[in-house]
C-alpha cells in the first residue's frame, strides 16, 4: 500500500519551487531597476571652460575625499595615434598593434586644470575617467600619459597638495575592439561629435562635454 503525503509535506514541496521562482524573479527585477536607475541618473554637463566643483561627489567609493578639488577642461585636441606616437620616440607595434590588431585612428588629448582648496587627505580616482559618446566609451591611455608627462608615477589616481593647482594633459585612446570593428565610422565619429568627460558618478554624475577644437 503506497504512503500518502501528509498536507503539510505537499504543501512544502510545491512551495519549494513556487518560492525558488518568486526569489529569481524578484533578483531580475532588482536587476534590472538598479541598471534602469543608473541609466536614467540625471547628468549635470558643463561646457569646456567652466570650472567643476566636485566636493561632495565621488566615483565608487565617498572615501575618494575630492572635497576642494576642482577640475577645468581648458581644450580638447584631437591628434592621429601613429603619427604622434611617433613623435613621443614610440610606435602603435610598441603598444602590441601588430598583425590583426588595428591601431586606433586618433588620440583625444583634454589640457586640464585640477586644483585643490584646502584638502589634506583626498584624491582624484583617475582611473575611472572616460569619454562617453553612447554606447561608446574611451578609456584613459594609461601608457600613452606616461610618455607624456615625466612626472606621471603610472597610479590611477592622484593627489595634490593643498591649495596648489596643476595643468596636465589627459590622453583618451579608444579600445582596440572599437577600433579594429569600424575604424572609419569610429575616426568620423570622434572628429564630428561631441563627448561626455565623466568626472564623477555619485551621487551626482557631473560630466564634461568636449569637441576637438574647442
Amino acid at each position: 500500500m503506497k504512503s500518502q503525503r501528509s498536507l503539510p509535506a505537499r504543501a512544502a514541496f510545491f512551495a519549494a519551487p513556487l518560492l525558488a521562482a518568486l526569489f529569481a524573479a524578484l533578483c531580475l527585477y532588482s536587476a534590472v531597476q538598479t541598471n534602469r536607475r543608473k541609466l536614467d541618473q540625471p547628468v549635470e554637463v558643463h561646457p569646456m571652460g567652466e570650472t567643476v566643483e566636485l566636493g561632495g561627489n565621488f566615483f565608487a567609493d565617498a572615501t575618494e575625499n575630492p572635497d576642494g578639488y576642482a577640475i577645468t577642461v581648458n581644450s580638447a585636441e584631437l591628434v592621429e595615434y601613429g603619427p604622434f606616437l611617433e613623435s613621443l620616440g614610440a610606435s602603435p607595434e610598441d603598444f602590441g598593434y601588430t598583425g590583426g590588431y588595428t591601431a586606433p585612428p586618433y588620440t583625444y588629448l583634454l589640457h586640464v586644470t585640477v586644483s585643490n582648496t584646502g584638502n589634506e587627505e583626498g584624491a582624484l580616482m583617475a582611473i575611472h575617467y572616460a569619454l562617453y559618446h553612447g554606447a561608446l566609451k574611451i578609456p584613459v591611455d594609461y601608457s600613452l600619459w606616461g610618455l607624456l608627462d615625466e612626472h606621471f608615477t603610472g597610479e590611477m589616481g592622484f593627489r595634490l597638495r593643498p591649495d596648489t593647482t596643476v595643468d596636465i594633459t589627459i590622453p583618451f585612446t579608444p579600445m582596440p575592439l572599437d577600433a579594429s570593428a569600424a575604424p572609419a565610422a569610429l575616426a568620423q565619429r570622434m572628429e564630428e561629435e561631441t563627448f561626455l568627460f565623466c568626472v564623477s558618478e555619485f551621487p551626482l554624475r557631473k560630466a564634461i562635454a568636449v569637441r576637438q577644437g574647442g
